[in-house]
């Protein structure tokens, strides 16, 4: 057997700055339109070595970076029971990298990762609105939809090795994320000790990575689907029965088998947990719950599916 030490240094130092600006316009009936902006500024110096490794390692970097954030959006209330909020979004985050050293463990200066990448930028896109609604005093429910759009560009050095492999260095395009997620939320207090509430969520979303046109690389595209019931009882003034139900279910399973491995997840997870909480003294609350966990993963085979139970107690002093 071989046997290796190293011993590692690493130093880090960063300056941020930052700015806010927030404008709110309620001149127009039932409505209130509003606008945000935000900036920050960051300049970071990094330090990286380990002599002792195989082939050492060694990182002097300085990084600056800029992230604009702005938002614009309007509340509107065309009923006293309903309220209606909508934004646009848009923020662009600017990273630039200036490596005073560039020594790594592939070959000679100019090829160690992570000097070999000399900017990111990351830019989003997102549109959001939300309605609520309060038909009764007992009952509100609120529905909402989320749009959202990013995309990754890198800049890289170039590099050469007389390969196919051969990258000719700049901006390139290095990942894509697309999502739409979908919000059903309720609360009903039907009765002055009962409290009941409930979620239903839809996330639809797709991430693609740059691949050259390797049809082994496939996006990771799916779904989520996330149920969330619960509710409180309480038995008198000191003692309430808690109780919640959620599950989830998940299809990101890629098939890609022609050109690649079958990669990805698909799963269903269902939760349960119950309890009661009493205060035992004006100042300690005792609380008591038990567990119960049930999961598939059909992508993996089965192999990583189990079933759990759980018993919870803790005491909460406040003083």
């Amino acid at each position: 057997p071989a046997f290796f030490s190293s011993t590692a240094t690493s130093n880090r130092q960063s300056v941020t700055t930052t700015e806010h600006v927030r404008v709110r316009f309620n001149r127009i009936p039932r409505t209130i339109l509003f606008a945000e902006a935000e900036w920050e500024q960051e300049d970071t110096d990094y330090f990286e070595s380990d002599p002792g490794v195989i082939q050492g390692f060694l990182r002097d970097s300085e990084a600056d970076s800029t992230d604009q954030d702005y938002r614009f959006g309007a509340t509107v209330t065309p009923w006293r029971r309903a309220t209606l909020t909508s934004h646009l979004r848009y923020r662009k985050k600017k990273s630039r990298y200036d490596h005073l050293r560039d020594e790594g463990p592939v070959g000679s200066p100019g090829f160690g990762y992570s000097a070999f990448l000399l900017g990111r930028d990351v830019e989003t896109y997102e549109f959001a609105t939300k309605l609520s609604v309060r038909p009764q005093p007992w009952f509100q429910a609120h529905l909402g939809y989320q749009l959202r759009s990013t995309d990754y560009d890198t800049d890289t050095d170039a590099v050469t090795f007389g390969s196919p492999s051969d990258t000719p260095g700049g901006w390139l395009q290095a990942g894509e994320y697309d999502s739409s997620i979908y919000t059903l939320a309720m609360v009903l207090t039907p009765w002055e000790r009962v409290t009941m509430n409930g979620s239903l969520t839809y996330l639809d979303s797709r991430t693609k990575a740059a691949s050259n046109g390797d049809p082994a690389v496939d996006d990771y595209e799916g779904d989520v689907l996330s149920l969330l019931l619960g509710g409180s009882y309480l038995l008198n003034d000191t003692t309430d029965l808690v109780a919640h139900y959620s599950f989830s279910s998940g299809d990101y399973s890629q098939g890609n088998t022609a050109d690649g491995l079958p990669l990805g997840i698909d799963y269903d997870l269902h939760s349960l947990q119950a309890g009661l909480s009493t205060l035992v003294h004006e100042n300690v609350r005792l609380n008591l719950q038990y567990l119960y966990q049930h999961y598939e993963e059909t992508s993996s085979g089965d192999i990583n599916d189990y079933t759990a139970h759980g018993i919870f107690a803790n005491c909460a002093v406040s003083w």
